[in-house]
């Protein structure tokens, strides 16, 4: 079986500069960050990966290395579109390298454990990971929404609402349909709400949340690992509560990364739009999470097990 991890980090403005020139079509004017900020990012998600998977093919597409890779591609077939590149780049490694199975995973994740439940599960055609618990509604999906009830008599709210920033497709025509989505619905949360219609309204594939339901899960794919909702909270609680909050709460047992309420973390994905703040805020935002955010344990573990030792150095 051939699988292979893509890691994209080609931007906007580029895509559509390739896109444009390919095409044929006028360039939709859009002016990028400089990108080269975000480098230390996908250094540590394409080591930390690579450290815990080592047997697995990685592909990774940037700015600097795009054009000559879709040479390599042949002719592949690309959307002109600002959204939309990461399954559209995805389904065309998934087809130059023959791959039966594609884990993709944002460049702002950190690998933490063999991702074993995506390596062995041959049997759906999705694997997918938890979004924050919320929920997602518009006229073509509405994402689960549901109450969970245990044998002491309590009950527990939860969202299965989807996160495309790990996910992994063991069936390329699956791929191919997101994507599909993406381009006729480009509103609507981007590649994410593709893949949420896909699984809630289509039904046309299998598949397997692969922390969900959260209340019993007992492994972190996401970024439900990070304990709130929504993006900046992580900041705040970071400033203002140092040592009180989930994150700060994280503990290493046995080599392994857990949550506060013993979730085995194996992909812990920042999903906090770094790349796009402007630089003064990235930068304070980037300290922040270099010497506020984490516990000393879990900085260890971040440098001596996944190879993040430059970035938190």
């Amino acid at each position: 079986m051939k699988i292979v991890a893509f890691f994209c980090n080609v931007t906007t403005e580029k895509f559509l500069d390739i896109t444009s020139e390919i095409e044929g079509y006028k360039k939709i004017g859009l002016t990028g960050n400089d990108q080269s900020r975000y480098k230390e990012y996908c250094d540590i998600a394409l080591n930390s990966f690579k450290k815990w998977n080592p047997d697995i093919e990685v592909v990774y597409l940037n700015d600097d290395n795009i054009l000559e890779c879709l040479e390599s591609f042949g002719n592949p077939k690309l959307i002109n579109s600002p959204i939309g590149q990461k399954f559209n780049l995805g389904l065309e490694v998934m087809k130059h390298h023959k791959a039966d199975k594609l884990i993709i995973l944002d460049v702002d994740t950190i690998t933490c454990a063999r991702v074993d439940d995506m390596i062995d599960d041959n049997e759906h055609d999705i694997l997918v990971s938890l979004n924050y618990n919320m929920q997602d509604k518009n006229e073509y999906f509405t994402t689960p929404y549901y109450t969970l009830e245990f044998e002491d008599g309590s009950m527990v709210e939860d969202s299965a609402n989807i996160n495309s920033g790990v996910v992994c497709f063991n069936n390329i025509k699956a791929l191919e349909r997101a994507l599909e989505l993406t381009i006729i619905h480009p509103n609507y949360f981007g590649d994410q709400g593709a893949l949420n219609e896909l699984l809630w309204t289509e039904g046309s594939f299998t598949f397997k949340v692969l922390d969900g339901p959260w209340p019993t899960s007992e492994v972190a794919y996401n970024v439900r690992s990070k304990g709130v909702n929504f993006t900046e909270h992580i900041f705040e609680l970071a400033k203002h509560y140092a040592g009180h909050n989930y994150i700060s709460q994280y503990y290493v047992k046995d080599n392994k990364l857990f949550t506060p309420d013993g979730k085995h973390i194996k992909v812990w994905h920042l999903a906090e739009g770094m790349h796009g703040r402007p630089l003064e805020k990235f930068n304070e935002l980037t300290d922040i999470i270099k010497t506020k955010l984490f516990n000393p344990d879990t900085i260890k573990f971040f440098k001596e097990e996944c190879g993040c030792d430059e970035f938190f150095n």
